[in-house]
Formats: structure tokens, sequence, C-alpha cells
């Protein structure tokens, strides 16, 4: 299903007025649908809220003049668990982004529990979660104060979000195919989501991938971890389970990466047992046994798609789209053939 087109259009439109590319009006109704490949009645449906907020009139019949006085203004709020230096490092595109677009920057750190929901600015413009920062008490008194708000992670428990993720079927689906390529049939998986229900969320579908594939369950199948635990609990509570049961997989596949903290608790496992885990920026050495992977979309790619989606969201009151990212995965080395025992 393709996600609702006017919504795209009426930000577009106002990012183009904003940004001076329309200075005086902007084109007819017919133009504009020829330019977006779309009919007249969606850039109807697009308008509406350039006009109801008086940023376009219609004049003459089909000119609609622009009044640039009525741009909106205000606070972008952006939300993670890390502060202003999680965005300053790995937010450069989004956050020159926002500025060119004349809006102010409120970056909010978030502790344990809801967010301080009175540290935010009164001229709120929207609010932006990445890093698994969003809960459900958050999301309600957001939508129940009618501030727009979008999570660059998914909420499996709070339905009526706006969000934009990786499409984690997919990468699943890929990861679970090298594994039988290289003929590691016997697959576990280490999951570490700070989201409430997405760690049961990623157990459900990496399973449901592995029975479609016809492949065996293994001793941490049976392992369901706390949302809110930290990796290197997590880390511990799968490999005890491993060793109490003797049951180690061909391939551990690690849909993240590790603190230094958690990577010596991998060093007595089995030989014949490899890990696959994301390369973190900062790590340069390999570990034994690892196989590290990259992604071809960055933080700043995720970021920039989901205020993308909350301009949307702010120009589109009432909207609830989910989007999924698709990035390609690559490997330092592939993944080695597992040999046959005689």
């Amino acid at each position: 299903m393709h996600p609702p087109k006017a919504p795209f259009i009426t930000q577009d439109l106002e990012k183009k007025i904003r940004m001076k590319k329309y200075t005086d009006s902007i084109p007819s109704t017919r133009v504009l649908a020829g330019l977006y490949g779309t009919a007249k009645q969606t850039i109807t449906r697009a308008l509406v809220p350039l006009k109801k907020s008086g940023l376009i009139s219609v004049k003459h019949g089909s000119t609609f003049v622009i009044h640039r006085r009525k741009l909106k203004k205000g606070s972008i709020v952006l939300v993670n668990y890390e502060g202003e230096k999680d965005w300053m490092n790995y937010g450069t595109r989004l956050l020159q982004q926002i500025q060119e677009e004349g809006f102010s920057t409120v970056f909010l750190r978030k502790s344990s529990g809801d967010l301080a929901l009175h540290a935010l600015p009164s001229d709120t413009a929207g609010c932006l979660f990445a890093n698994s920062s969003l809960t459900v008490e958050d999301a309600e008194y957001l939508d129940k104060q009618q501030i727009p708000f979008v999570s660059c992670n998914d909420l499996p428990s709070y339905s009526r979000l706006n969000m934009v993720d990786f499409d984690f079927k997919d990468i699943c689906r890929n990861f679970l195919q090298k594994a039988v390529e290289a003929k590691r049939y016997r697959v576990g998986m280490f999951f570490v989501g700070h989201l409430e229900g997405f760690n049961n969320m990623m157990h459900s579908t990496f399973m449901q991938m592995k029975r479609r594939m016809g492949l065996p369950k293994v001793a941490c199948d049976d392992l369901i971890t706390d949302w809110n635990s930290t990796t290197e609990v997590i880390a511990g509570k799968t490999l005890s389970c491993l060793k109490e049961k003797n049951d180690y997989p061909d391939l551990l596949i690690c849909f993240n990466g590790f603190n230094p903290e958690v990577r010596p608790l991998f060093r007595d496992i089995p030989e014949d047992m490899s890990v696959v885990v994301k390369r973190s920026v900062f790590e340069q050495d390999k570990f034994p046994r690892f196989l590290y992977y990259t992604s071809d979309c960055s933080p700043d790619d995720l970021w920039c798609s989901g205020y993308e989606l909350l301009r949307e969201a702010m120009f589109t009151p009432g909207i609830k789209i989910r989007r999924t990212l698709r990035p390609d995965y690559n490997f330092d080395s592939p993944i080695p053939i597992k040999e046959e025992k005689l």
C-alpha cells in the first residue's frame, strides 16, 4: 500500500514557498498535477491545509497567491537518550535542513520514565523521537495536546503512530538467506530494542521466517527478554541459556552493535559458532568469531526521513503514516561455509 500522496505534496509546496522557489504565487492545480504526476483531486486535497492556514488564497479562479507572513514558525524538538551530542555527531543533514527552513532546534535529553513534557517550549511545532526514546505515555500526551510528533523507531504497543523505521521483516529474511547459503541452518537471534513490545515483535518475526524456511529451533529461540534490559544483561542471559542446554547455534545474529563491555562475554563460545554483529563507526579492531556488517543507511538518513514525515504531520494534522526503509547490508567478509562433519 502506497502512503497518501496529498500530505507529501502539502509539505513540499510549503517547503518551496519557505525556500522562496515560489515567491508571489504557486502554479495552477492543473500545472501542479502535471509536476507531481497525480490527479487534480489530489492537488486539491493537498492545498486545503495551506488555504486553511492562510498561507495561500485564491485569486481570479486558478491563481493561488502566497502570504509569506503566514509561514509556520516555532521549534522542532529533537528527543533521544543522549541529548544534543548524538544529533550533532550523526545528524548533520537533518540539523542543516531544519535551520535552512527557518525553524529553531531544541534538544531534549530523555531520562528514564516519560518525557519531561514540561520542558517542551511553548512554540513547539513538532517533536522528532530517535533511539527508542518514545513511550506510550509520551505518545498519548502529545496526541491529546495535538502536538505533531514522529518516532524514528516502531512502537508496536501504540498503533496510532506516525513512524519511520527499517523493514525488519526484510532484514530477517536477508540475514537468514545468507545463513542458509553458508549451510548454517541452526540460527539464533540476539536483539536489543528499548521500545515496549519491540523485542517480542522481532522475536515473532524471526521465528516466522525460520518456520517458513524450514530451519530448526535452537535453545535461545524460547528466550524472551525484557525490553528495558541492557545489552549486557540480554547477552548474559542468552549465553547462559546456550551453555545450560549445551545447544549452541551455528550462527547467532545480532541486529545491532555491541558495547565494548559486552564483547568479552563471547570469548568462550565454541570455535564453530559465529556471531553476526553490526560494526560501530568507532570500532576498528576485530573480535574472534565475530562477523561484522555495516549498513548503507546512516542515522542521518533515518532521521531525515522522519523529519519529512514530521513536516507532513505538521501541515496535515490527523494523518497517521508508517514508513519503512530497506537498507543494504554489507559484510566485512562472507559468512564462512559450515563444513559437514563426517
